[in-house]
């Protein structure tokens, strides 16, 4: 049986010599930065994606002085 070259297997790779891939290459800071990217580590990102998270954390923390407040 005759073995085949692994850049056969792949799909990408065939499929961008035969013209057909269509994926969009990445956009302003994720095309420079790895971490820029969806899940990324970098501050700015982080901090976006993790926004709603602080907000309850501080909104549970007002909830809290005012209860304690109001038992008083």
């Amino acid at each position: 049986m005759e073995e085949r070259s692994r850049s056969d297997d792949m799909g990408l790779e065939k499929s961008i010599k035969s013209g057909k891939e269509r994926r969009k290459q990445y956009r302003g800071a994720k095309g420079i930065d790895r971490s820029c990217r969806n899940h990324g580590s970098c501050i700015y990102c982080e901090e976006n994606r993790r926004y709603r998270e602080r907000r309850l954390k501080i909104d549970k923390k007002y909830l809290k002085e005012i209860l304690t407040k109001e038992e008083i």
